[in-house]
């Protein structure tokens, strides 16, 4: 059987990273920020590629985020136009394929998520999976989870599994977990890989397949500037959030 290796543009890590901290950090009208952290949701494209070895390559270039989901602290959901999206990049950017969706979980402090394993995929995650066979382009979903730190971590980024890692920014923390969902054996529900540790029922496969998780850019992360410092006489502030 083969193994999913799922990589991650540094672009696409970046929209998510992005994507996943402004719905962390929400600022209503007057600017002052909310109490309450929001989930966020978005497609992602790339490509899908047969490797030498049988193995399955996906790799994540872009995402584009819902700005239409509805997004609450425990869940969102996406808006219509899936089909509109996806007829208007493989028109005008061919090169791009639906792979499939991404979205974010935010806990208030990292050792909730700690607690509860919270960087994993919910219950509520996989049933909202059953629809998505359906539609065949619909291969990978990825979750990133973000919480804040006490105080502010350069820790190393790590690998918690071989389909999740966890990495730090200023005082906040964040874990991607990646899945692929497939039919299963039965025509009336979906197989997901790996099995989650939130997930009641599990789903047979065999156990030499194996999901990697692949993102070049936290292997060896850079952060030019310091968060929020000046890099120059005036020629860059990274502001506040």
């Amino acid at each position: 059987m083969a193994n999913y290796i799922i990589h991650i543009s540094d672009d696409a890590l970046m929209e998510m990273s992005i994507a996943a901290l402004e719905a962390y950090v929400v600022a209503d009208k007057s600017g002052e920020r909310s109490k309450k952290e929001v989930e966020t949701y978005g497609l992602l494209w790339g490509h899908e590629v047969i490797l030498p070895d049988d193995d399955i390559l996906y790799s994540v270039q872009k995402l584009t985020v819902d700005a239409m989901a509805y997004r609450r602290t425990g869940s969102v959901l996406p808006s219509e136009g899936v089909k509109v999206k996806k007829d208007m990049i493989t028109s005008y950017w061919p090169q791009y394929s639906l792979l499939g969706d991404f979205h974010s979980h935010p806990y208030g402090h990292y050792s909730d998520v700690e607690e509860i394993k919270g960087y994993e995929f919910s219950e509520g995650d996989r049933k909202s999976m059953d629809n998505k066979t359906n539609d065949p382009d619909f291969r990978v979903s990825l979750v990133m989870t973000i919480s804040s730190l006490e105080r502010i971590s350069n820790i190393q980024p790590r690998d918690i599994s071989d389909s999740i890692i966890c990495w730090t920014f200023n005082n906040y923390r964040f874990w991607l977990n990646a899945c692929i969902i497939y039919k299963g054996d039965e025509d009336d529900e979906i197989a997901l890989l790996p099995n989650s540790y939130h997930w009641k029922k599990k789903y047979d496969h065999p156990d030499d397949v194996g999901v990697y998780l692949h993102c070049p850019y936290l292997s060896s992360p850079w952060q030019i500037t310091k968060f929020g410092k000046k890099a120059g006489k005036g020629k860059h502030i990274a502001g506040d959030i």
